[in-house]
């Protein structure tokens, strides 16, 4: 019995970062509203940590300003100033870390391309080379991409930029909202803030959450007030898997 096949497949198999490996995360710079002090700040502690293999900007390099629904600011970057801008970035953190592999995750905010494109051009939506991917990778073609959804695996660490996980704000501890979303050990960024939590199974054995801070202003004029705070985390895994994760508050 010949059943037909679906109109479209996704390949979520996860990105895997193996071990040895030494790598420095970063999460949410969303320029145009990036912080510089920040960014150089997450490339100091980068270097205090001796030799990256992996730098990893895991979710929302970019805030696709004008591309959200919102009401919109006329003096904040266009779209095609905020992609020279990250790619600039990028460059900075590749000659930062010049024998480390630079990876980009793409996030919710970078999801919002694809959505203005369905909605305002529907009839291009299908050419893979009008994609947010594509264009990263012609801009910065040493930079590898990790599109959204896809889960990255660093040893027996799960990494996702955190809006994938399931909607809602993480609350007053993130990290363990993070946990019992997943249900295994788990790092992630989109809450913009330091946060940490462990729980010991019945078998004794233990399940971690970390959610890191972000490299953006932390006082937005949509969100003046809030709980973020500067962050970067460092993670070393081990060839057999294992793990350790310093989750760092910044103070540029």
């Amino acid at each position: 019995m010949k059943i037909p096949a679906p109109a479209f497949t996704t390949d979520r198999t996860p990105y895997a970062i193996k071990g040895p490996a030494r790598i420095l995360v970063v999460s949410d710079i969303h320029v145009p509203f990036h912080d510089p002090e920040a960014i150089r700040a997450a490339i100091s502690y980068g270097r205090d940590q001796g030799k990256i293999s992996h730098v990893l900007v895991n979710g929302d390099l970019l805030d696709a300003y004008h591309l959200s629904t919102f009401e919109k600011d006329p003096r904040a970057r266009s779209f095609g100033e905020e992609v020279n801008v990250a790619v600039e970035i990028l460059q900075i953190f590749a000659r930062s870390f010049k024998s480390a592999k630079i990876i980009v995750k793409l996030g919710n905010h970078e999801q919002r391309f694809d959505r203005y494109l369905r909605t305002n051009a529907p009839a291009l939506a299908d050419l893979p080379e009008i994609c947010l991917e594509d264009i990263l990778r012609k801009r910065a073609p040493k930079v590898e991409v990790v599109e959204e959804w896809r889960n990255i695996t660093a040893g027996d660490l799960l990494v996702n930029h955190g809006h994938e996980v399931g909607r809602g704000s993480g609350g007053q501890h993130p990290a363990r909202w993070l946990v019992g979303r997943t249900g295994v050990s788990s790092l992630c960024g989109h809450f913009h803030r330091t946060d940490t939590h462990s729980i010991r199974t019945a078998l004794g054995e233990y399940v971690h959450g970390f959610t890191i801070g972000a490299l953006c202003q932390l006082s937005p004029d949509y969100l003046p007030r809030n709980q973020w705070n500067h962050g970067a985390a460092f993670v070393q895994v081990n060839a057999d898997g294992s793990y350790l994760v310093e989750n760092k508050i910044l103070h540029p």
